[in-house]
């Protein structure tokens, strides 16, 4: 038998995301302000106003210009800036129609020496301009029809991510004298990938890779957009993008698009683009000495490893940070002869934000942590870990610290801290308690960021202000800022002080690559020499060795050198560094000089406006319920409404429901309402109970009924995240209100015949109590399961207020993951215990896991239990044309066994609202159900938009009860953009 399965995503157990609504997202206690005039609406904290009028006057600029040859459709767009998260980002979406600023400023800036607030609001404003002016023809007409969802739903089909995300890259760095497109970090990426032979095809690049390392689609459309822009002018992409809005030849309209416009299809592009920079990095690299080293780290690496943040504990063992594609983040010390051996694993962490530093033998780093309650904020706090007694300690809880580090005597810790204001801030802390003891002010508000210790008194930082960046040492007793490095547009960071020197990473030679200097006399040299980029230095205790991390297309290394000052090349000029990729002669000028100053009006925000704004959909995938639904919120998410459709394949019935949620309180108040067919298996009617139990059990009676449903209920959901785990909890309370009509019983005869029995209507209510907790730890890229996980929902309804309609219904569901063989494999094992009496008048919604490859089955009682094994079975990477790029080929083998249980029952009793004249007891039995299987699904891109994972189910039925013991079935798992 075949069938159609969607298997719920394993990392999206919550169910107030399954049940479809959104969720307060901002503390309650917050107050917020806005500007609102014609062209933007900025809605920010109490405190940012600064921000959000530098916001409104960069918007107001650029909503003013006319040389961003995109198109000629302008529009008003609502801006909401977030500040109470460690997160440096930004997003625009149209569901409903706004942008959203994370303004916490990142250690590391990848913009380059640029304002990161800023550099923001250029990004992302250029995504509100693609999303307005893509909204025409075909798109125009979805947006009439679906509304803000069918608007951008058709936009993202018809332009690939890496057009948006390169066009806005190019033009954050055109405009200005920063920006991604000029830093040497961003470059390295397919530098490295060019240079090494690594020159992969158009399917691979756009969908990236699980097996190799494939720069993003950030990187992929900046080189692009540039080529096309360079080339071809300014406005060959404004017919393009016009016509992939419009859909003009249905498939690959942008690719067609750019074809009519240029005569080169995407792929073709991309060819044309990567040869051009695949000669000229080519010819760079000739001209490049690079400086001698030795690689610590082992010479042969199972998949794309990172080596970071080194700091030698003696003259022959070393401490870094390793990533990579088969493991997660953790804590390594090397020998000098390359033998590893993990210390500990840390929590998660923004890699931009990421430092080691060691004292007294304790490690010392910030890590991510979250709010219970409210989804935009968390936290960044410091811990420490001793790798003497193995214990790990919290020195700062709901706190923004950033980049903590050690003084030389291991008693102090210097870390960066950035308030609600943004502005940054250095503060002092002690080692065993973290009770602050010095705060240094910051009157310029610099961006401040990676404080290393030149001794007990004097800390070096790296500064960023006006587009500019420099070095300074700040003394702890008096506050003043010495420049080490003089302010420059150079990009400036990880400062490290030893002896005589201050080392420190500069782009002045258009690689990233490690500088020094001389804090006697001045001088500064280049100490690494590099292909791709060496980052992070740190010097031995005896002074004779320098350990780096050194990029390549494999990961970062670990590389060591002699400290050798006469070697280093001196640096006779600093200058801004130029990215010739960038063409000079465009007429664009750095707009960050000439944003106007204008004062806007700023007035309260009231956070239940814009209540009813419908702005998405998305399919229901959790099993066994599947269909669509809709949301509507304000722009807050405080207020919330949804409307679906649900099909329960266990019943084979279908229902629409609504309703309404308020998230402005601790707990959310949620309001609906249902209706729809119910069908359940019910209760047994048997005429010959002489009859076999097996056969009994499959002559049972069903009923049929509509069902209204109003309902009130109260939910908490819970973010219980904390180190490397994900971690949710939500504990619901609800109170229903059912109407019954048309209920039938329809009962089968031995004869073939069927008998009906029309019941009564009536109205009764019910109680639904649950509550559900999972706990899955971060994976890694190559991981098909998590390796460790726990997840348990307990469900428990009861009707009253009817002695016609009664039911009672308790559920358990559980799942415990465990490591595989291989770092990539995982272990899984299912419980799944249901109990309802088959007497109960009234069924509730049958939710329960069966056996894989049965269908539902009649009992007071069911248990399952599973196992599952999973694992990559390849990693391909191979384009079918145009039309998929299959990137993995996984397996689960599975193993099930159920059993189901019916007690004895009085069949007089067992229809309570029927006419039946037979006596007797019919007798209890249990039954057992096995099936063994296996599961192959693929990871693929398909048509170069949706990423997909789907495949197919083998499912043998040790137990068959059908006649037909092989059971095939096919899985969608997921989709998505």
């Amino acid at each position: 038998m075949k069938r159609l399965l969607f298997l719920s995503l394993l990392l999206s157990p919550v169910l107030s995301f399954a049940q479809g609504f959104v969720l307060g997202l901002n503390p309650t206690s917050m107050k917020w302000d806005q500007i609102d005039t014609d062209k933007v609406q900025v809605i920010y904290p109490q405190g940012m106003d600064n921000h959000a009028q530098r916001a409104a006057n960069i918007i107001h600029m650029l909503y003013d210009s006319s040389f961003y040859s995109l198109g000629d459709k302008q529009g008003k767009v609502s801006i909401i800036l977030q500040n109470q998260t460690t997160v440096s980002n930004g997003f625009v979406t149209v569901s409903p129609f706004r942008s959203e600023f994370f303004t916490t400023p990142p250690q590391f800036n990848f913009l380059g020496a640029a304002s990161w607030w800023d550099f923001l609001t250029i990004h992302e404003y250029r995504h509100v301009e693609q999303f307005l002016n893509a909204k025409r023809g075909i798109t125009k007409i979805n947006s009439i029809i679906f509304g803000q969802n069918g608007w951008g739903g058709a936009s993202v089909l018809a332009l690939p991510r890496w057009y948006f995300e390169g066009d806005a890259t190019y033009y954050e760095t055109a405009l200005t004298t920063a920006g991604r497109g000029r830093t040497p970090d961003f470059d390295k990426l397919y530098r490295s990938l060019l240079l090494d032979g690594k020159f992969y095809n158009y399917e691979k690049a756009s969908a990236t890779s699980i097996k190799d390392f494939v720069p993003n689609h950030y990187n992929l459309g900046y080189y692009m957009v540039t080529h096309v822009r360079n080339k071809y002018g300014d406005d060959a992409f404004t017919q393009a993008t016009q016509d992939a809005a419009n859909y003009k030849g249905i498939l690959y309209p942008f690719s067609r698009g750019l074809k009519r416009g240029i005569g080169l299809r995407t792929p073709q592009l991309y060819k044309e683009t990567f040869s051009t920079l695949q000669k000229e990095w080519e010819i760079e690299k000739s001209t490049i000495e690079v400086t001698p080293s030795s690689r610590i780290n082992a010479s042969k690496k199972r998949a794309f490893t990172s080596y970071t943040n080194p700091v030698f504990l003696n003259d022959n063992l070393i401490l870094v940070e390793k990533a990579g594609f088969q493991d997660i983040m953790q804590y390594v010390q090397i020998e000098m002869g390359g033998r590893e051996k993990r210390i500990y694993t840390p929590g998660r962490f923004i890699p931009f934000n990421s430092n080691l530093s060691v004292g007294r033998n304790k490690i010392v780093w910030a890590e991510m942590a979250f709010d219970e309650r409210w989804g935009n904020q968390d936290f960044s706090i410091i811990r420490t870990y001793d790798m003497e007694s193995k214990k790990r300690k919290t020195l700062k809880t709901r706190t923004k610290y950033f980049a903590p580090t050690y003084s030389p005597d291991g008693t102090k810790i210097a870390a960066v801290q950035i308030p609600e204001t943004a502005q940054s801030e250095l503060h002092i802390l002690q080692d065993e308690t973290g009770y602050l003891i010095g705060k240094v002010p910051n009157p310029e508000n610099y961006q401040i960021s990676f404080p290393s210790w030149v001794d007990d008194q004097n800390v070096v930082v790296a500064l960023t202000h006006q587009s500019k960046t420099a070095i300074a040492k700040i003394n702890l007793e008096s506050n003043e800022y010495t420049m080490v490095k003089n302010w420059t547009t150079e990009q400036l960071s990880y400062p490290y002080a030893w002896g005589d020197y201050i080392f420190f990473n500069s782009t002045v030679s258009g690689i990233d690559n490690v500088h020094a200097v001389n804090t006697e006399t001045g001088a500064e040299y280049q100490v690494t020499s590099t292909l791709y980029g060496a980052k992070q230095v740190t010097v031995s205790p005896n002074g004779k060795k320098i350990a780096y991390s050194e990029f390549t297309s494999e990961g970062w290394n670990l590389q060591v050198a002699d400290m050798d000052p006469g070697s280093w090349k001196a640096v006779q000029a600093s200058y801004a560094t130029e990215i010739d990729f960038i063409d000079p002669t465009l007429d664009y000028t750095n707009i960050l000089d000439r944003v106007p100053e204008e004062k806007f009006e700023k007035k309260k925000f009231n956070k239940s406006s814009g209540f009813l704004n419908v702005h998405s959909w998305s399919p229901i995938l959790l099993h066994p319920n599947y269909g669509g639904i809709v949301y509507a919120s304000n722009v807050f998410s405080t207020f919330g409404a949804a409307a679906s459709y649900q099909y329960n394949v266990n019943e084979e019935k279908g229902r629409f429901s609504a309703g309404v949620l308020y998230g402005e309180l601790y707990p959310v108040l949620q309001f609906g309402y249902s209706t729809g067919d119910r069908q359940r298996a019910t209760r047994i009617f048997e005429e010959d109970l002489d009859r076999s139990r097996a056969d009994s059990i499959r002559s049972l009676a069903f009923s049929e009924w509509e069902e209204q449903d109003a309902f009130f209920a109260v939910r908490l959901p819970l973010n219980l995240s904390a180190g490397n785990h994900f971690a949710n909890m939500e504990v619901k309370g609800a109170y229903h209100y059912l109407q019954i009509d048309d209920f039938t019983d329809v009962v089968p005869l031995f004869s073939g015949r069927s008998v009906s029995y029309n019941q009564v209507s009536s109205n009764f209510s019910a109680i639904e109590l649950s509550s559900e907790f999972s706990r899955f730890q971060r994976t890694a890229r190559q991981n098909v399961i998590p390796r460790w996980g726990q997840l348990l929902t307990v469900t428990y309804e009861k009707t009253f207020g009817s002695e016609l309609y009664q039911g009672e219904y308790f559920q358990v569901d559980g799942r415990l993951l465990f490591p595989g063989l291989l770092k990539t494999h995982g272990t899984a094992l299912r419980f799944n215990y249901r109990q309802e009496d088959l007497r109960d008048t009234y069924k509730f919604r049958d939710n329960f896991f069966y056996a894989r490859g049965y269908n539902a089955q009649l009992s007071d009682e069911v248990l399952r239990v599973g196992f599952d094994y999973s694992l990559p079975l390849w990693l391909p990477d191979i384009a079918l044309g145009p039309f998929a790029f299959i990137q993995r080929v996984k397996a689960t083998a599975f193993f099930d066994y159920m059993r189901t249980t019916v007690n004895d029952h009085p069949i007089t009793s067992l229809r309570p609202l029927s006419r039946v004249s037979f006596e007797g007891t019919f007798p209890g039995f249990s039954e057992t159900f096995g099936s063994v299987g296996a599961d192959i699904r693929f990871d693929f891109r398909f048509l170069r938009m949706l990423d997909v994972d789907m495949g197919f189910r083998y499912s043998y039925l040790l137990d068959d009860v059908t006649g037909e013991p092989h059971q095939f079935d096919l899985i969608i798992a997921s989709l998505g953009f």
